[in-house]
C-alpha cells in the first residue's frame, strides 16, 4: 500500500519547520495549548459541537482548495485513504481530547465525518470574475484582495450571507466570520512581482505601514455590518464583538508581516502561511488571543529587514 501523498506532506512539514524560525519553536506550545482548550470545550456539549463544526469546515476548505485532487484520484490507488489520514492527523490533537470527557462520542463522530470529505469533488472555477474589482480595492497595496476575491468569491459570499442571516444568534456569526478570515489569510499565499511591490513607495517602512492600514480598513468595512447587527440583538456582546474585530485585525497584520518576512518576488508563500494558519486556529481560544499580536510584532521587524533588501533603504 502506497502512502506517497503523506510522504510528500511529511517532507513539506519538515521544510516548513526548518524555515519557520521562531514560529517553529512556539508551534509545539501552540498545539498543546489548543489541545488543552479543546478538552475544556468538549466538557460543554454546545461548545464541543461548535469545535467539531469548525474543524470540519477547515478540512473542507483545505480539500476544496487543494490542487492535487485530480492527480491523486488518477494515479493513486488508495487516494481516499491517504487524504482521510491527512485530515485525521491535522485534527487529531483537537479531537482525541473528547475521549476524556463525558461527550467522548465527538471523537468517533469526527472520524466518521472526516471520512466523507475526500469524496467532495467540488473545485471552485478558476476564472476571472469582477474585472472591475480594482475600483473597489484600488492601488497596488490591494493586490491580495483583488486576486483573492476573484478566485474565492463564490465560497466566501455564501458564508458571509449565512452570517448575516444568523446575526441575531450569539456565537455562530462570529464563528462564520472567523472561517472567512481563514479564507482571507489564504489571499497572502503568493508574492507579487517586484515592480508591483515598488509601484508607489521607495521606502520599506512606508510601504508596510500603508499596506497594513488599507487591509485594516477592508476588514473593518467587511465585518462591521454583521458585528453591529449582532451587538444590536445581543447588547451584552458588545465587548466580545469589539475584541473579535481586534483579533481579526491582528491576524491580518500578522499575515502581512509574515508574508513579507520571507518575500521573494513572484513566488508562492508556503512557509509563513502554514504558521499563520496555526495562529489563526489559536485565535479562537480565549487565553491564546494575544498570540496574533505577539507574532505580528516579531514578524514586523523581520518583514522590514527583508523588504529593505528590495527597497534599498
Amino acid at each position: 500500500m502506497s502512502f506517497t501523498l503523506l510522504y510528500i506532506r511529511y517532507l513539506q512539514a519538515i521544510r516548513a519547520l526548518k524555515e519557520g524560525g521562531l514560529g517553529s519553536l512556539l508551534l509545539p506550545f501552540l498545539i498543546a495549548g489548543l489541545s488543552l482548550a479543546s478538552h475544556i470545550a468538549y466538557k460543554d456539549m454546545r461548545y464541543g459541537g461548535l469545535l467539531i463544526l469548525a474543524l470540519l469546515l477547515i478540512c473542507m476548505s483545505l480539500h476544496i482548495s487543494r490542487k492535487d485532487k485530480t492527480f491523486a484520484q488518477l494515479h493513486l490507488t488508495n487516494w481516499h485513504l491517504q487524504m482521510y489520514v491527512e485530515y485525521v492527523i491535522i485534527t487529531l490533537p483537537f479531537t482525541f481530547t473528547a475521549l476524556f470527557t463525558k461527550h467522548f462520542f465527538y471523537f468517533p463522530a469526527s472520524l466518521a465525518l472526516l471520512w466523507l470529505i475526500p469524496y467532495l469533488h467540488y473545485t471552485p472555477a478558476q476564472k476571472t470574475i469582477f474585472k472591475g474589482i480594482s475600483s473597489v480595492f484600488p492601488s497596488a497595496h490591494s493586490i491580495e484582495w483583488i486576486s483573492g476575491f476573484r478566485t474565492s468569491f463564490l465560497s466566501i459570499i455564501p458564508i458571509y450571507m449565512l452570517a448575516v442571516a444568523t446575526c441575531w444568534m450569539r456565537f455562530l456569526p462570529l464563528l462564520l466570520l472567523w472561517v472567512i478570515t481563514t479564507a482571507i489569510l489564504n489571499f497572502y499565499n503568493n508574492y507579487e512581482a517586484l515592480h508591483i511591490l515598488k509601484a508607489q513607495h521607495t521606502n520599506a517602512r512606508d510601504f508596510l505601514h500603508q499596506k497594513i492600514k488599507k487591509h485594516y480598513f477592508y476588514i473593518a468595512c467587511f465585518y462591521s455590518p454583521i458585528l453591529i447587527l449582532n451587538t444590536v440583538f445581543n447588547t451584552d456582546f458588545t465587548d466580545i464583538n469589539v475584541l473579535f474585530l481586534l483579533v481579526q485585525f491582528a491576524l491580518i497584520i500578522f499575515a502581512i508581516t509574515a508574508k513579507y518576512s520571507s518575500y521573494v518576488p513572484a513566488q508562492q508563500n508556503m512557509v509563513s502561511n502554514s504558521i499563520v494558519s496555526f495562529v489563526s486556529i489559536g485565535s479562537i481560544v480565549p487565553y491564546l488571543l494575544p498570540l496574533p499580536v505577539i507574532f505580528a510584532m516579531v514578524y514586523y521587524k523581520k518583514a522590514l529587514q527583508n523588504l529593505n533588501n528590495y527597497f534599498h533603504d
